[in-house]
């Protein structure tokens, strides 16, 4: 079987794979774009008996669900601010259940795409080049929609830089000129989830770019900013659909590569 690979760039996040990755419950801070590799995939969202079955499914920031995936899958994970996959990406997409998405008009393309970097094996700059030719290939060509607030901009920035500190939401308000309230408000506008779980995501980013330079969980737990090794594997698992230390362990081991853009 071809060895699993979370790729880590500064604006996407990439798995691929199939042992290691659980979609019992999708909570992720990120939008989700799900593509089976092998067969179709079902997604069930939480507290609905709506349900999509697809090798192709697109699951929003914020939005709780459940699925099963039987044999390999990809799981591209896309910042929520940075709205120029999630858009172009919904647009792709021919059917719609709820906030979920599915049945991408480009799917065997995608599928393709995404078998090569696994099979291949791919490094962090062709597996990229790759997934903008042949599974992102609108994103240059369909407008996004407006740029979002630039005071939520600002607390990214902030948060991106300090993310190893609990500054607070009234802090960062201050900092931007808005009050605390509106500050939450324009940011789960701007992105579809509260300020805390953008913060999570974030050093889950730098938690893993650690991880693949030789850290220790704990050390890189630490750094990034969690207060201690089970509060990152929760969030973790929770967010990615992966245990950290599975992804580290004996033959099964999955390889993290750390790209540029």
């Amino acid at each position: 079987m071809d060895p699993s690979t979370l790729y880590l760039w500064k604006r996407r996040t990439l798995y691929v794979g199939g042992e290691q990755f659980s979609l019992r419950e999708i909570n992720s801070a990120a939008s989700i774009l799900l593509v089976a590799l092998d067969q179709d995939l079902e997604v069930r969202i939480d507290q609905s008996p709506d349900s999509c079955v697809s090798r192709s499914v697109l699951v929003p920031a914020g939005t709780a669900a459940s699925g099963e995936a039987k044999g390999r899958v990809a799981c591209l994970f896309l910042d929520p601010f940075l709205d120029q996959d999630l858009h172009p990406l919904q647009r792709l997409m021919t059917q719609q259940i709820g906030p979920v998405f599915y049945d991408s008009c480009i799917e065997s393309q995608q599928v393709q795409a995404f078998q090569c970097i696994l099979q291949e094996q791919l490094d962090p700059g062709s597996a990229y080049r790759l997934l903008c030719d042949r599974v992102l290939p609108v994103c240059g060509h369909i407008p996004s929609r407006p740029s979002a607030d630039q005071r939520v901009a600002k607390v990214i920035d902030m948060l991106k830089a300090e993310h190893g500190i609990n500054v607070s939401n009234k802090v960062l308000a201050e900092r931007v000129g808005v009050s605390s309230s509106q500050l939450q408000r324009l940011f789960k506008d701007a992105t579809g989830i509260p300020i805390r779980r953008y913060r999570l995501w974030h050093r889950l980013f730098e938690a893993s770019v650690l991880i693949g330079l030789g850290r220790s969980l704990t050390d890189a737990a630490v750094e990034a900013g969690f207060s201690d090794s089970s509060h990152f594997t929760h969030t973790y698992y929770s967010m990615l659909g992966l245990k950290p230390s599975a992804i580290m362990r004996g033959k099964s081991r999955t390889r993290i590569l750390v790209g540029g853009d």
